[in-house]
């Protein structure tokens, strides 16, 4: 980044959303820019940090970023930075927070190349507990390395940035920092991999982290984030060797499944042991003297400076906090004072030869070469790179600037710059065969829509399932509208008319018209056993290929017990024979019975015998 002493910021002077006035840039990276600001509602002095336009511009980016900020600012811990606010004005979007003094745990490593022992379970103790009431809270850090912890000269370890990796998404387990090691090397496999995470991998890098401060190296090396990611292939676990109990609690910490990694960030911290005095708590002077870029509540630091390897000498004299802090008040007000005649000697100074101002030219749709050629033409300076997803700015080619263009800016002003990487492209979900509903779901569940265009028959997709989508792409911009071809079930075919067939012959008649034949089985006095007495649905309609044809199928008339005609006169058995539906074949004369002239001796079938309509009586009669 540069000195941040040298550059001018248009920003520093200015007021955001009618409150916060901007004193003094702190520092500079990739995703935001920290101010030192004054809260003139509450009169109180604050940390602003200013996201880039680039992201400002992504309202996908916007969304999460207010849903992160709103549950960060539920915490409330002394162990992690209190946010304040989450701010979107005038298309500037940015968060207020704890002005914290001190300086960042990633500043003491660059000077002094290692801690000792006791400090780092100082620092653990510290970041676990913070971990630990995030975690119950249900919220996972995602970013836990040495630029998000920072160290106040009173002993307090201070967490930043929650939320602000999973506002980022998908870019979060990216590079995120200038340094060669980047935010990947304390970062749990199951981010890389893109797998769900939970409070575990918070523990992972919390491990990684105490490596680092242990033995003064990264954990993992590399010039690139895929290079980083490999050499964990080469080293999956991390053994600092400084003793066996420190090293089996990283070890442990750093499990490759989460499953075998300790249950809490605060279990690994106390599992590091107790004993000694942290160093940099015995005397106030210590801390080392770092650039005014290096003491904020939260940025990402791009120095790269060599690790120097430091064993603190012992010390036997312990100031009382009142007087460190009294010192520390009284450095302030004589620091103070020289930095007010200064600036009272700058003001003057600068009054004299103020600059005209002028304004950032329209780089869109440049490429990255042109744009930083024409801000030189203008007497301004390129600053930061960044990539940016944009679904409107081609490929390659400027997607926006800080400042936005058209603003009021001093000539040698610092522009960044936002190179597109085009749209993002998201996995599209197979939803042929599947029913529109549930391609509904799996559509808008993958943040895209779906709309029926077209219903046709087809043979071999089900009724209101989906045949084809268009665009047919198996990776799409989040939003993308599609449009659905969904099946209204085979084609029709006309019903035979099988009313008066043999059911075997119906049957190959609906079969030959591909559907499917089913026989319903009926007693009837008035048609032939076997033969087809109506169909559903009936001949001559329409119905979908392969439906079901239901024959009504008759078993002819109903079996029922013959009546008793013995005892009575002929004319009377004939009589409840026809009310029968029985037809008297034959009557035979039975002489010498000894009966009245004309009573039925005898009958055939006899009673009781099940007979059906129409059936033959013979009747036996005496004379």
């Amino acid at each position: 980044m540069g000195d941040l002493d040298t550059k001018a910021d248009w920003r520093v002077g200015t007021t955001l959303a009618g409150r916060y006035r901007l004193d003094d840039r702190i520092a500079a990276g990739g995703m935001a820019t920290v101010y030192r600001a004054r809260d003139t509602s509450l009169g109180r002095d604050v940390a602003i940090k200013v996201m880039h336009p680039a992201l400002a511009a992504d309202r996908s980016f916007v969304e999460r970023f207010r849903a992160e900020a709103t549950n960060a600012a539920r915490l409330s811990h002394p162990n992690i930075v209190t946010v304040y606010d989450a701010v979107e004005a005038d298309g500037t979007l940015f968060i207020v927070m704890e002005l914290c003094e001190g300086i960042t745990l990633r500043a003491l490593l660059d000077r002094f190349g290692h801690l000792d022992p006791p400090t780092v379970r100082h620092v653990a103790r510290g970041i676990g507990s913070a971990l630990d009431h995030a975690h119950r809270s249900g919220i996972v850090h995602r970013d836990v390395k040495p630029e998000n912890v920072i160290l106040t000269p009173d002993g307090q370890v201070k967490v930043v940035d929650f939320g602000i990796a999973k506002a980022l998404g998908p870019q979060a387990a990216q590079l995120t920092t200038d340094r060669p090691i980047g935010t990947v090397a304390y970062v749990a496999p199951e981010q890389i991999a893109g797998s769900s995470v939970d409070g575990r991998a918070d523990i992972y890098a919390l491990g990684a982290l105490s490596y680092e401060m242990l033995t003064g190296r990264p954990p993992f090396r590399g010039d690139t984030p895929q290079a980083v990611a490999a050499s964990r292939v080469h080293a999956p676990v991390l053994t600092p060797g400084i003793a066996p109990a420190i090293d089996g609690a990283v070890m442990r910490a750093t499990a490759a499944r989460p499953e075998d990694r300790f249950s809490t960030a605060g279990d690994f911290a106390r599992a590091l042991g107790d004993g000694g005095t942290p160093s940099f708590l015995m005397d106030t002077d210590r801390l080392p003297d770092v650039p005014e870029a290096e003491t904020t509540a939260t940025f990402t630091q791009t120095q790269t400076h060599e690790p120097v390897h430091y064993t603190p000498a012992p010390v036997t004299d312990v100031l009382p906090l009142q007087t460190r802090l009294f010192r520390r008040a009284r450095r302030r007000f004589r620091i103070g004072a020289v930095v007010a005649l200064l600036l009272a000697i700058a003001g003057i100074a600068a009054y004299a030869v103020i600059p005209k101002p002028m304004t950032v030219p329209d780089l869109r749709n440049q490429t990255l070469a042109d744009a930083q050629h024409a801000l030189t033409r203008e007497g301004l300076r390129p600053g930061t790179i960044s990539n940016v997803y944009s679904d409107t700015v081609p490929e390659g080619t400027i997607a926006a600037t800080d400042p936005n263009i058209g603003t009021s800016v001093n000539k040698g002003s610092i522009v960044d710059l936002a190179v597109s990487k085009g749209p993002q492209l998201f996995d599209v979900p197979d939803v042929v065969g599947k029913s529109i509903d549930d391609a509904r779901a799996l559509m808008s569940a993958a943040g895209f829509s779906v709309q029926i265009a077209n219903s046709d028959y087809n043979d071999s997709v089900p009724k209101d399932a989906v045949i084809g989508i268009t665009p047919d792409e198996t990776h799409a911009k989040r939003g993308t509208a599609f449009a659905a071809d969904v099946s209204k079930g085979p084609p029709p075919v006309t019903v035979p008319s099988i009313d008066g067939m043999a059911a075997d012959k119906a049957k190959t008649a609906i079969d030959d018209a591909g559907l499917v034949f089913a026989e319903n089985d009926v007693f009837s006095d008035t048609v032939g056993a076997g033969t087809v007495i109506s169909s559903d649905p009936a001949g001559g309609s329409s119905a979908p290929k392969g439906s079901t044809v239901t024959a009504t199928v008759s078993k002819g008339p109903r079996a029922f017990p013959m009546p008793n005609l013995v005892g009575l006169g002929l004319a009377a058995a004939k009589a409840k024979a026809a009310d029968a539906g029985l037809v008297v074949r034959n009557t035979y004369a039975v002489p010498g019975s000894g009966k009245p002239h004309g009573q039925v001796q005898g009958q055939n079938p006899p009673a009781g015998t099940n007979v059906r309509k129409g059936a033959a009586v013979d009747l036996y009669y005496s004379t």
